[in-house]
Formats: C-alpha cells, structure tokens, sequence
C-alpha cells in the first residue's frame, strides 16, 4: 500500500480478465490481448506504511507535539504507548503520512508482535523483514551484528522511516532503529525507554470530549444526533476510539438498533464489555484487545492487576496497599509494572493518582469476580479501609475551624468508594460484616454526609443501618439510626413522620443511659413541633435539650439549643430575646469551631436585624454563611448570596431616602 503518489510505483495497466470485453482493448498505440491475464503489480516493497484510518479523527495535539521533535535534526525516534484500543497504530500512520515529504527513500512498516497472541519477532526475524525490502533476493545472514551492519550500510545515503508497530520492549526494539537521518516511529502497550537513543515517548490515552463527538459523527446514523446524546455514548465507551469504532459498526450493522437503546444497553456495567464487540469481526472486540495486555503479565501481577478492579474510582498507594495486602516497596514496585503496560494511569497532583481506565476496570473487576475467594477478600478489605477512612474525615471534622473544609474535601475523595461498597454490600445483609458496616457508616460518618448528601440520599443508608443494628441487636447504633432518620424526614418537610421516629428513640435512649442522646432527641422533637408551628410546645422541649447540655457539658449540643430557642422567639415575634440566645448561641460555636453551624446562626440571626431594618449588620451576619458555602461547593450558595445583595440593595434604597 502506498502512502503518497509521489512515492508510488508507476500505474499498472488495466488488468482484464478472460471473458470481459471483445478481443482486444485499443487505447492510444497498445493493445491488449484479453486472454493473456496480467497480474496488478504488488505495491512497491520500499513503501509499505498502511494509510491512516479513512475516519482518523482528532489528536490535533499529539500529531503536533510528535511533528516538532520530528523537525529537528538527526535521528528522530518516537515512541507512542498506551493501552488496547486507544488508537496507537492509527497515530503513528497519520503521523508517517505526515512525513511523507521528510522521508522520501522508503517507509518500510512491520508487526513485531509484541501484544498481539502470536510469537513476539525477534530482533534477528525484525531485522530480516526490513532488510528484504532492500535485498529481496539476496541471503541474509542469521546474526543480530551483521544484520545491524547491513541495515546501517543499507541507509547510509538513504532518508527511510519505520513504522516498528506493536513492540513488546526495548531489547526487541533497539537493534531496529536507524541511523541518521533516517527516523522510526514506535508503537507499543508497553512504555519502552530508551532516551539514550534519542527516543521521545508519547503517552497515548483517550479522546476529548470533542473528539470523541466528532468520530462518532462520521457514523451516517448518528450524524444529526444531539451532542448530549454523544456524548452520554462517549463517556459510556471511556472515548476510547475501539469502542467507538465498535459501536458506529454496531449501528450501521443494526438499522433496528437507535443511539438511545445502545446507550441502554451499554449502562449495565456488567454487560457492557459483552455488548462492544462486532460478531465475528477479531479487531472490533475491547475486551479481547484488553486482553492481550492482560496476557503478557505473570500470573501474580495478573492477580493484583485484577484485584484492582475492586476500585470504582481513582486511588492511592495506601489503599493498594490495604487491598493488596502488601508493604508500601512491593506496592510501587507492581504499580510500576502495570504503569509500563499501560493497565494503570497516574494523574499527578491529584489526592488519589491512580486509576483504571473505565473499559480496563469493567475487564479487571470481570476477571476478580471469577475468583469468588479473591473477589470476597478484596470486596471486605475495599469497605473496611475507606469506612475507615471517612470515619477519620468526620473526625477531623469534629475538631471544627480549618480542618473543616479539609474533612470535606477528603469527603469528597472517598465518596464514590463508599457508594460501591454500600451496594456491595447489601446482598450479603444478615451477615455480621456487612451488617456491621453498614450500620457504622451512617452512624460513624454522620456530619460529613450530613452536609454533602441530601436527606433523601440519606434515607436508604438510615433504613439500612437500622435494619442491620437490629439484626445485630445494638441498641446505641439503633438509637443514632432512629434519631437521623428522624432528622431526614423533618428536612424533608414530614414533621409528624420525624415525630414517630423520635418517640421510638426516646425509650431506648433512657434505656442505655445515653444522656447526650436524649438531649438531641428532646431538642430534634423541638424541631419537628416547630414546623408544625406549635413554638411553645417546641420551646419546651428545647429548654429541656439546653439544661441535660449544661449537664453534661456538651457544648456543642448547647450551641444547638440555643441556636433553636432563638428561631423559635423569632417567630414569636419577640426578635430582643431572639437575638440573645444567638449571641450565646455564636459565643460557643466559635469556640469549638464550628464554621456550618456558626454560618446558619449567624444567618438567621441576620433575618431578625434586617427586619428590624437593620440592614448593614444584618448582610454582614448573613454573608458568613455565604462565605462557608462558597468555600465547601454547597448547592445553595448562589441563592443565598442573591438573597444577601436584595438585602444589601434594600439597605442602600433606605438610606438614600
């Protein structure tokens, strides 16, 4: 095949065959006899780079960084690596298409077979393969020097590329690279180093957004289709250009298939693998490219490379090391074999580097769950260390000032691992472990979902947890379970629904002995009759949540109790006594550091002045909560800092007139 008429042999003339036309074809001063058969000449064996890819979309960037070194002068060796189906090969034929003009003597390409289930080539068979393009009918010698001298004496006056596609490391590689000025590009899932050759290595990995959309768009059924719609495909693919080249085949294979019921098929996760793959079409199948990466490890790093498909979203060292159950040496050790294939990515500066690909994942945690003892093992020691871990976040959350947002955002970090292993878990409810972890996690993890979860996210973990605390018959988690469960539905706007749950909790709080608890229930109860708009039966029940605080010294229940008693003479219309109990309400939570429950306080105190007119105070107070939720990514921020500025405007307005 060749890659430019510039470089192409001369056009055959028109081959035909025995019983087309007449006797002869006439044309200019030839004729032709029909009955002699002439063979198309093959393509010249000096140019035989395959063409890109006639829907190569895309890598703007990478062809432009890879063009530059080229530019230089000397020997330019680049090396592409990425993973299977990431598009490696296509890359480095645009490229060598690009380089037509650079290299006008030869663009000799070759498989070394590095991932590709046959026998690797050795350097000796590589060696022979190019040099035959040159010497087609001579003997070639069996020893890797003389063939290197060959080649060298080969293209001494000549300007060649190689394509050296699929290689499997740098000792199968470094006897292939030419001299000066000629140049090879290297393609291989393996991350080969060889920078004292001059080699600048290129890490491939998926498609923008962008890109994606636009390969998808060459599909003649989806060339209309919403962007949002694409896009939904893309990320269901990982934009990774296999899978999008086998769902645009999918489609133009299916006419009864449409974009919306392939996005169907490909959201079960479990299915999705099965479902990207072309019948009886080897190259349009991820999960057999996936692997043949797979393939090449030994048996002990194909068992921690699948382990890690135990992980639903990026990692760190630390947790590898929990889940793999090794010491931190062993861990970077195998982490940096499975990097230089190109099963595991690393994002630098982020809190949890490490990650699969979303199409690798799916194959590592298939693999797992064919080990059930393997898949157990790794499904316990995954939940137990980031419970562990979020218990810790909410801990440093309880210390209130700067570790605040730092407890959030390490929230935030741990939140997708908790969500898998809590739906991990419930098909195994009534058994110890997981009853016990799910019943920890709402229970131990309180103030930190409490802020990033809304309480009908909160609901399903509550009733889960007090399933599973009355199957373990813990009284003291049944009663936390009972009195946030209530809390959710007082959020929620069910007040008399909150009630049932705190009068079931009310008993068993003095049945332990939980005098904390009890303030809470009695202060929560207050709530609850406040929405219903019974505020001195609500006034009640916080005076008895203030006095059992003062008891026992729980200052920071008494900043809720009294944060509670001025909401409640605020709405009574008596704002003096309200704001007292504010004031003393913000002494305390200043004093434990408390950023969200100061912010609330201080908003609410703020409501009582600007009705009072009080303006300019008023939008400094309200603007403390403004500031926390800003800094925490709360949802409400935006609409609360508009209700500051109609304030603020309001204020300005007055004192204008």
């Amino acid at each position: 095949m060749t890659t430019d008429d510039e470089n192409s042999p001369a056009k055959p003339n028109i081959a035909v065959g025995k019983d087309v036309l007449g006797n002869v074809i006439s044309g200019n001063d030839n004729t032709i006899n029909v009955n002699a058969v002439l063979p198309v000449p093959p393509p010249s064996p000096l140019f035989t780079i395959p063409a890109p890819p006639e829907n190569f979309t895309g890598r703007t960037a990478e062809l432009d960084e890879l063009l530059t070194h080229f530019a230089g002068a000397g020997a330019a060796i680049s090396g592409v690596s990425g993973g299977g189906g990431v598009g490696k090969s296509a890359l480095a034929r645009k490229l060598a298409y690009a380089l037509t003009a650079q290299y006008p003597d030869a663009h000799l390409y070759i498989d070394l077979h590095g991932a590709s289930g046959q026998r690797p080539l050795t350097p000796v068979d590589a060696l022979q393969s190019l040099l035959r393009s040159f010497y087609p009918a001579s003997p070639l010698p069996d020893e890797l020097d003389a063939l290197r001298a060959i080649l060298i004496d080969a293209l001494r006056s000549r300007r060649v590329l190689f394509l050296l596609d699929n290689a499997r490391d740098a000792a199968q590689v470094r006897p292939l690279l030419p001299p000066a000025p000629s140049a090879a590009i290297i393609t291989s899932r393996t991350h080969i180093p060889l920078a004292d050759a001059g080699l600048r290595p290129l890490r491939l990995g998926a498609l923008r957004p962008d890109e994606a959309r636009a390969l998808l768009r060459r599909t003649p059924s989806l060339q209309n289709a919403a962007d949002a719609g694409l896009d939904v495909l893309a990320r269901l693919c990982g934009a990774l250009p296999l899978a999008l080249n086998v769902v645009a085949a999918l489609l133009d294979d299916r006419p009864d298939w449409n974009l919306q019921g392939l996005i169907a098929r490909l959201s079960d996760e479990r299915a999705r693998l099965q479902t990207l793959k072309m019948p009886n079409d080897p190259d349009l199948d991820v999960e057999a490219s996936l692997g043949l990466s797979y393939k090449l490890l030994d048996e002990e790093t194909q068992r921690l490379f699948r382990t890690l498909g135990i992980f639903p979203a990026p990692f760190d060292l630390p947790a590898l090391g929990a889940i793999w159950g090794l010491p931190p040496a062993a861990c970077d050790e195998a982490i940096g074999r499975l990097l230089r294939l190109s099963l595991i990515e690393y994002h630098a500066g982020e809190a949890m580097p490490y990650a699969l690909h979303d199409l690798t994942r799916l194959y590592a945690e298939a693999a797992l769950r064919r080990q059930p003892e393997e898949w157990a093992t790794a499904y316990q020691r995954h939940a137990d260390y980031f419970l562990q871990q979020a218990i810790d976040a909410d801990n440093l959350y309880e210390q209130g000032h700067e570790h605040v947002l730092e407890s959030l955002r390490q929230f935030d970090v741990l939140w997708p691992h908790l969500q898998a292993a809590y739906v991990r878990a419930l098909p195994n409810v009534g058994e110890a472990p997981a009853d016990r972890w799910l019943s920890d996690l709402p229970g131990k993890v309180a103030y930190t979902l409490d802020i990033r979860i809304t309480p009908r996210q909160r609901i399903p973990l509550l009733e889960s947890a007090l399933a599973a605390a009355r199957r373990l018959g813990n009284r003291s988690y049944e009663d936390v379970h009972l009195g946030n469960l209530g809390i959710a539905y007082k959020n929620l706007g069910e007040p008399r629904r909150a009630i049932e749950y705190y009068e079931q909790q009310l008993p068993i709080t003095h049945e332990i002995g939980d005098r904390r608890g009890e303030g809470n229930t009695l202060g929560n109860l207050g709530n609850a009759y406040a929405d219903l708009g019974e505020l001195r039966r609500a006034i009640e029940y916080y005076e008895q949540h203030q006095t059992i605080t003062r008891e026992i010294g729980d200052r920071r229940g008494e900043g809720a109790a009294l944060g509670n008693l001025g909401l409640a003479y605020a709405d009574l219309g008596e704002p003096r006594r309200a704001i007292e109990y504010y004031e003393q309400c913000l002494i305390i939570l200043r004093e434990i550091g408390d950023r969200l429950g100061e912010g609330i306080a201080c908003w609410n105190m703020g409501l009582v002045l600007n009705a009072q007119g009080q303006f300019q105070q008023a939008v400094q107070l309200m603007q403390v909560r403004v500031d926390f939720y800003i800094a925490i990514g709360h949802p409400e921020a935006e609409t609360l800092a508009q209700q500051v500025e109609e304030v603020r405007k309001k204020g300005e307005q007055e004192s204008g007139n």
